[in-house]
């Protein structure tokens, strides 16, 4: 009853969903990457997953793939209002899902976003509006440009220009060997051979008269050309501007937020973990969205857990109610903002040291390494990764890059381990049935620079043979 009456009296409190249940509390909370379901995780996910199947506006977009999360909660022991309360020992969970469902990401029953960029009033959609119609006046010149390579009058001028032009090319040539014959004779005079001079320059002379010609025709159409072509160009370039501009702001509006109160957006986290910006989408994964509505309303975190809800995506390999790790791509330098440094709030091990987290605090050079995954038919092993690259065991019998029977590939396991649809990049291949090390970039950044070292010969291969004496 007392339960009930906070949630009534506090608003936050409407995203968080209590757990009536006697299991133990977890000691320490999970690391996000690398984990085994917390009993409690496990109880709140399957309360999300009746959700879902009680709501269908929501479960026919879960249906087509989607990424969802619980983080399993506590308010804090130090927050007045709930000692008030007499509820220290209450617990529950928050839910989210991972970018939009069904086109929002108001979906009261879950967290809200870190940033509400879709709001259609705001400073972000009114911009992107602005660079849609941008790329619909691109779309449009181009169709015209098209277009104008399919005029009938400008077909006729092609062809006439190129019927002046190759009709007296081939008088040259005829003319040529007609003059080259005449000169092996061994009588031809000094006035024959000054006449023959005379027609060569004349008909080259005629030549560069064509091509005036020629290009007068071609004149007003090349200038059209030219002025949409340049259109286009400028436009382009005001669109990858205003793009990028307006990507850079949204970075700067994602205040993520530690359990000490301390914030960073986007753009300071990543420029600590790589130098780089960050990928689309950041910020709007599952972990980061718990974690933010936690520590914004005084909540402890206690452990959490994603699973995937629906289809596989084309480019990766999802199964449905299948759990997974947060991303690397996206949420490693986010959590280890996040994580790392949230050393109050209850947030320690049962020894009061500070949270066991794969991401160690002020430091993203560490080497995470001798990962597993299993796939159908072959496992793959990492053993060595850093912020920008990962070197893995390729076992035999697997393709490096995806191939037309939809196997699972090195890309494709890797595309999982990351969540990332663009990144990672294969380097270089080893052939199917050849088991060995290969190399994978997690940045186009470190890609293009692993590249030069290959074609500049600077890396090193050592191949291994098993032979049997017959």
């Amino acid at each position: 009853m007392v339960f009930r009456l906070l949630i009534r009296t506090f608003g936050f409190m409407k995203h968080f969903h209590p757990l009536q249940t006697d299991i133990a509390r977890p000691k320490l909370f999970n690391d996000p990457f690398d984990y085994e379901p917390h009993p409690l995780s496990i109880l709140a996910v399957e309360e999300v997953q009746q959700y879902i199947m009680e709501h269908p506006e929501i479960k026919e977009d879960a249906d087509q793939g989607k990424m969802f999360g619980v983080l399993v909660v506590a308010p804090l022991r130090g927050y007045s209002r709930s000692v008030e309360c007499g509820v220290r020992s209450e617990i529950g969970f928050l839910a989210a899902y991972s970018g939009l469902l069904a086109g929002r990401n108001d979906w009261e029953w879950f967290v809200p976003p870190v940033f509400d960029a879709q709001d259609p009033d705001g400073y972000f959609k009114m911009h992107e509006q602005k660079i849609t119609e941008m790329n619909h006046e691109v779309e449009l010149l181009e169709k015209e440009l098209d277009l104008l390579y399919h005029q009938s009058d400008y077909l006729k001028m092609l062809r006439t220009t190129e019927n002046l032009l190759s009709e007296h090319e081939k008088k040259m040539k005829t003319a040529k060997v007609l003059r080259d014959m005449k000169r092996l004779q061994r009588n031809i005079s000094p006035e024959e051979n000054a006449e023959l001079i005379r027609e060569s320059q004349f008909m080259k002379a005629e030549m560069r008269r064509i091509k005036k010609r020629c290009e007068e025709l071609e004149k007003p159409w090349k200038e059209k050309e030219q002025s949409l072509t340049d259109r286009i160009e400028q436009l382009k370039k005001q669109r990858k501007e205003a793009s990028d501009d307006l990507q850079r702001w949204l970075f700067s509006q994602y205040k993520m937020r530690n359990a000490q109160g301390e914030t960073k957006d986007l753009i300071e986290i990543f420029s600590d973990y790589n130098g780089q910006l960050p990928p689309a989408g950041s910020g709007d994964c599952c972990a980061p969205k718990l974690l933010q509505y936690a520590f914004e309303n005084n909540l402890q975190p206690l452990c959490m857990a994603e699973f995937w809800w629906g289809a596989s995506p084309k480019m990766e390999i999802r199964h449905h109610l299948n759990y997974y790790p947060a991303c690397r791509g996206k949420c490693l330098p986010i959590l280890g903002w996040m994580i790392s440094r949230s050393v109050e709030c209850g947030m320690r091990s049962e020894n009061s040291t500070e949270i066991q987290s794969s991401i160690p605090e002020n430091s993203y050079t560490q080497s995470i390494s001798h990962s597993t995954f299993h796939t159908p038919h072959s496992t793959i092993r990492i053993l060595f990764e850093d912020p920008h690259l990962l070197v893995l065991n390729k076992p035999a019998g697997m393709l490096s890059v995806p191939g037309q029977t939809g196997e699972a590939s090195v890309e494709s396991v890797m595309r999982e381990y990351l969540r990332d649809d663009v990144n990672p990049i294969i380097v270089h291949r080893l052939d199917m049935d050849t088991s060995g090390l290969m190399v994978v970039a997690k940045t186009k950044w470190t890609y293009t620079e692993l590249q030069k070292q290959f074609l500049e010969h600077q890396v090193e291969k050592t191949y291994v043979a098993l032979l049997e004496h017959m």
